[in-house]
């Protein structure tokens, strides 16, 4: 069973540091005024766009605003894409809940750690070494990702604070040496289809960011993230890698998922 390391925040957590709480209101300028004004002139702007049935909950909503620092223009501009996404990958998101994709689950390749990062970020782990294609398709694993972080940007500690939501960087381990080198060289020749489902998740998890490679080196990759909050598999001290308490609010979110999967474009 793993603990939630003192001096670092758990994933959900119901109170936030003030410093933190202040970083995130001057990055974004959130504050309850900008919140209400924002969600308003959203929810008009989605009224005017046809063919789209819109989620237009407050809590939906905020992910994109927070994605775009409260601009209201680009924060449409990301929520027509999501759902053009949807539309266009519409086999990816056929069976888009946590039901349907128990099988990744199972596999414990895909989940965040319990305890953040001492900037107050969430870590997101994919052991994707430990993934068998021949039981999980690609389209298994990324329609798992992408539930996973829809799910942690929309349980109560985010709603409830400001934590900007994107990625900061992607470390990658046990890799051997040449592999660096090798992803930069196979990455053109990767089949387009591949690639263009990669981009989305990209795009929709806001990441732009550093590769970083470590190979084993394990004290490496403490540099950027203390192995108090580490699982042993990654040096760490916080036992074996799983966060049950995380699938289980997942699962516990399936009508939620059957409700998103009505909204989207209109044919």
């Amino acid at each position: 069973m793993q603990d939630i390391r003192v001096g670092f925040l758990p994933l959900e957590c119901n109170e936030i540091p003030k410093h933190i709480l202040q970083k995130a209101q001057e990055e974004l300028g959130e504050t309850e005024f900008v919140r209400t004004k924002c969600l308003n002139e959203l929810k008009e702007k989605i009224l005017n766009e046809k063919n789209l049935n819109c989620n237009t909950s407050t809590n939906f909503l905020l992910e994109f605003l927070r994605v775009r620092k409260f601009r209201i223009d680009s924060a449409l501009a990301l929520l027509k894409t999501y759902y053009k996404h949807r539309q266009k990958y519409a086999s990816l998101y056929s069976s888009y809940s946590p039901k349907q994709t128990s099988k990744v689950m199972e596999e414990n390749i895909i989940n965040f750690l319990p305890s953040r990062n001492a900037d107050g970020s969430a870590i997101y782990v994919a052991r994707f070494g430990q993934w068998n294609p021949e039981t999980l398709t690609f389209e298994d694993v990324l329609r798992f990702g992408l539930l996973c972080n829809e799910k942690a940007l929309d349980n109560p500690s985010h709603l409830r604070t400001v934590f900007r939501y994107g990625t900061k960087a992607i470390h990658v381990i046990n890799n051997n040496g040449i592999f660096s080198v090798l992803f930069t060289i196979i990455k053109p020749l990767v089949h387009k289809k591949m690639r263009d489902r990669v981009r989305i998740f990209q795009q929709l998890l806001n990441i732009n960011c550093l590769n970083l490679f470590h190979g084993d080196n394990f004290s490496s990759l403490h540099q950027y993230i203390p192995a108090d909050v580490l699982p042993t598999e990654f040096g760490g001290k916080q036992g074996t890698f799983q966060n049950e308490h995380f699938y289980s609010t997942i699962m516990d979110s399936e009508e939620e998922y059957v409700q998103r999967n009505k909204y989207g474009y209109m044919q």
